[in-house]
């Protein structure tokens, strides 16, 4: 303070008072720190204060402005412009005994909540309340999933007061608690929240982007304060290199960053996006907020309001995002890379990020959209018997895969215009607890029926309502699907083109497209059925071989409902002349001549000659099984007025 008499000597210094006394009249101005009286000039001690390289504690005695005394630097009026400066507020700040209130409520916050959240785990808010309380922190994780395709807003907030247990919650409030105290001493209340702010967004952002599983924790924001405590020190490097807090920014928190980091490498659930990207949006706020503590004191609220302001918009940035991106397919899906599915022979286009999760889904190929997500989109191509019931074989498969209750939809989807074109059909099963009725998934599936193999297309919810976003995402990565042929029948005729005289492979190719032939005329099965005629002309096993695969075909196509089969003329009179041919010719043993030949001449109109062949077989008791499996193919093929 002005006037009062200058603090002792120190000890082994130079007592210097009485000599100063005699000849302040003419003494030059000198500098009085730490018992030591050194000559001072005036322009470097105002530039140095401006720098904020000030020496604390020291006495300024210079008889223009402090007469006869000496003055405590800070208190010399025609100084006071100089410790206004940037610089030297923020070393007046940090030499200060100010409680940064800010950060003791952000560690308490967070500490508050993983008590709650450790308290409700263990029970101790009674059976309601903790469930209550445990299920809403289920809603505390932020990742894909989450935050894009569920719409959960609130994910990335919550997520940083989310915590996997005590030891989480324990190391996080370390890390929060430190730096948090020290980003508020160098740059104030607001400029806390705004690095705070900028660390959850920037850090939640790509965890939902570009990590595999959601996070929680308050980790992403501790990093984030830890690149503005790094930032701080090369931001004001020059200012701090004088002061004992010098330590404390920049590289001097490395030593703790590296043991902490090297700790978490070992632990796979560590969401390193998280930190790295957190550590980033902290350190770059840090290195461009209008940081309060450098204000002069009379616009220090207004820029700490400022700060608070822009620090809430930016911690709204995640809502904003998932609406925008949320709301387009395209957006959602974002690089897209080629998807062969050799089983099948179908390929699509996903985003790179379902490309990394292949999985299997009733034995098919699958791909979801994050490491722990249960929701999947499949492709696969499966066998199906020309007598089954496809819905009721689909709920079963269900059904016994997830022990639920399964039941076809009422309000079945309908299939893409250019889908139903081609003879796609689409149905949509509800998946229910069977004790408690609820709701618990939904499955989507889009069949494409050639013969007796079936296409599926479709996905698993994952979510016991229906996400739109999942949906329209899904819907639209379907839109990119292409069907061809598939590999065993490539295969077949990849054979036969090596060797083109081979009944073999004559064979297995027309066996291939018996398979995919659905109606008659169609191209699998007209191809089909003249491979098969040719081989029926050899006078070698194949032939027998060839006439009981094409007799199944034709069977399959006079009874189908779709077909012209049974249209009539030359072509259908030489089907049956031929068939009738077959059965003469067949042993009464060889049931894959009887029973498909019988069955095309009941199901093309020739009841009489179905009876009458069924007669004749009568006569060898070799037969007699077979003649009661065949009775039953005419009654229901001829009915009991044909």
């Amino acid at each position: 303070m002005a006037g009062a008499p200058p603090p002792p000597a120190a000890a082994g210094a130079v007592p210097v008072w009485e000599d100063l006394e005699r000849h302040a009249h003419v003494a030059p101005p000198r500098l009085l720190q730490d018992g030591v009286c050194v000559p001072v000039d005036l322009t470097v001690l105002e530039e140095e204060i401006r720098q904020g390289q000030a020496p604390e504690n020291a006495w300024l005695h210079h008889p223009a402005w402090t007469g006869a005394q000496f003055v405590r630097v800070d208190e010399v009026a025609q100084l006071a412009d100089a410790f206004q400066s940037p610089a030297a507020r923020l070393v007046a700040r940090l030499r200060s005994r100010c409680i940064p209130r800010a950060a003791i409520a952000l560690t308490a916050t967070v500490f508050a909540f993983g008590v709650l959240q450790l308290v409700a785990r263990a029970g101790l808010l009674g059976d309601d309340a903790s469930q209550a309380v445990t299920a809403f922190f289920t809603h505390g994780r932020v990742g894909y999933d989450e935050l894009l395709l569920a719409g959960e807003w609130w994910s990335p907030w919550l997520s940083q007061l989310t915590h996997g247990g005590a030891w989480h919650l324990i190391a996080n409030l370390v890390v929060l608690s430190f730096m948090a105290w020290r980003v508020e001493r160098a740059l104030g209340a607001g400029s806390l929240a705004l690095v705070a702010a900028s660390s959850m967004t920037v850090g939640t952002l790509a965890i939902a982007w570009l990590d595999d599983l959601p996070a929680v924790g308050s980790s992403v924001v501790a990093y984030g304060l830890w690149g503005a405590v790094l930032a701080v020190g090369f931001r004001f490097g020059d200012a701090l290199q004088h002061l004992r807090v010098r330590g404390r920014y920049g590289f001097g928190t490395l030593p703790l960053f590296a043991v902490l980091f090297a700790s978490s490498l070992g632990q796979p659930a560590t969401t390193h996006v998280g930190h790295f990207f957190g550590l980033v949006g902290g350190g770059l706020a840090a290195m461009v907020v209008a940081a309060e503590t450098l204000e002069p004191a009379r616009s220090t609220r207004r820029a700490a309001l400022g700060n608070a302001a822009l620090a809430v918009f930016v911690a709204l940035v995640p809502v904003l995002v998932q609406a925008a991106v949320g709301r387009s397919p395209v957006l959602l899906a974002g690089r897209r890379v080629p998807i062969d599915v050799p089983s099948s022979g179908a390929s699509l286009s996903l985003p790179t990020r379902m490309a990394d999760h292949e999985v299997r889904l009733l034995g098919m190929p699958a791909w979801t959209t994050s490491a722990s997500s249960e929701a999947a989109l499949f492709v696969g191509l499966v066998d199906v018997r020309a007598d089954a019931d496809l819905t009721e074989a689909l709920v079963e498969q269900w059904a016994d895969a997830t022990l639920m209750s399964v039941q076809v939809d009422a309000d079945t989807p309908i299939c893409p215009p250019a889908w139903a074109e081609q003879g796609w059909q689409c149905l949509r099963l509800v998946l229910t607890d069977p004790d408690s009725g609820e709701l618990v998934d939904h499955v989507v599936e889009h069949l494409f029926i050639r013969g007796r193999t079936v296409l599926r297309v479709g996905w698993r919810a994952g979510q016991p309502t229906a996400e739109p976003r999942r949906e329209a995402l899904y819907r639209h990565l379907l839109a990119s699907l292409q069907v061809a042929e598939p590999p065993s029948l490539v295969d077949a005729r990849e054979k036969l083109a090596r060797n083109p005289d081979s009944p073999r492979m004559q064979y297995e190719l027309a066996r291939q497209l018996a398979r995919l032939a659905s109606t008659h005329g169609s191209p699998p099965w007209g191809e089909a059925d003249g491979m098969l005629g040719d081989l029926s002309a050899r006078e070698d096993a194949w032939a027998w071989d060839a006439a009981r695969l094409r007799l199944e075909l034709w069977a399959q196509a006079a009874e189908s409902q779709r077909t012209d089969f049974r249209g009539g003329g030359q072509a259908l009179a030489d089907a049956q002349d031929w068939t009738r041919t077959w059965l003469s010719r067949a042993p009464p043993l060889d049931s894959g001549i009887h029973r498909p030949g019988v069955r095309v001449l009941a199901a093309t109109g020739d009841c009489e000659g179905a009876r009458a062949h069924l007669a004749e077989l009568s006569r060898h008791d070799a037969a007699s099984e077979l003649i009661g499996t065949l009775s039953g193919d005419v009654a229901r093929l001829c009915g009991a007025g044909r």
